[in-house]
C-alpha cells in the first residue's frame, strides 16, 4: 500500500552532492528524489536506460522513487507466504512467486535518510 504508480524511466535533474539519490524526477510539479538503490543491494551502478521503470513511493508524507531494470508486477500477498531472515540490511525477506523468487525491500530502512532536514530531500514543488 506504500507503491504509488510505477512509471516508465523518465529524465532525471542531477543530485551533485546527495549521497543516496540517483537524482530527481519532477512528477507533475513535485520533484521527488530518486533513491540510489544498486550500491545499497551490492550491484554495480548502471545508466538510465529508457527501458527501465520508476516504483513511485511513499510513506506517510515523505514520496521518493526507485528504478528498476524490470517491469514490474505489483502483487498483494498474505504476510505468512514471506520467508523473513536476510544478512541485507534492505531486504527483509524472500517469497516464491510463480516461477520467481522475489525479494522484499524494507521501504523503512530505504527511506530513512528522507527526513525534511536532510539537505532538501523531501518533495518540493517544481519552480
Amino acid at each position: 500500500d506504500r507503491v504509488r504508480e510505477v512509471l516508465h524511466a523518465a529524465a532525471l535533474s542531477a543530485a551533485p552532492g546527495n549521497a543516496g539519490v540517483e537524482g530527481f524526477l519532477n512528477l507533475r510539479g513535485s520533484v521527488i528524489p530518486v533513491i540510489e538503490i544498486r550500491s545499497r543491494l551490492g550491484l554495480k551502478p548502471q545508466p538510465l536506460r529508457a527501458s527501465d521503470f520508476l516504483i513511485v513511493i511513499e510513506d506517510g508524507s515523505r514520496r521518493a522513487a526507485i528504478r528498476t531494470e524490470h517491469p514490474v508486477r505489483l502483487e498483494t500477498v498474505d504476510e505468512s507466504v514471506i520467508e523473513l531472515g536476510s544478512n541485507k540490511l534492505l531486504i527483509s525477506g524472500t517469497l516464491r512467486l510463480d516461477d520467481l523468487i522475489v525479494s522484499v525491500l524494507e521501504l523503512d530502512q530505504l527511506m530513512a535518510g528522507l527526513h525534511a532536514g536532510d539537505q532538501g530531500l523531501v518533495e518540493h514543488e517544481a519552480r
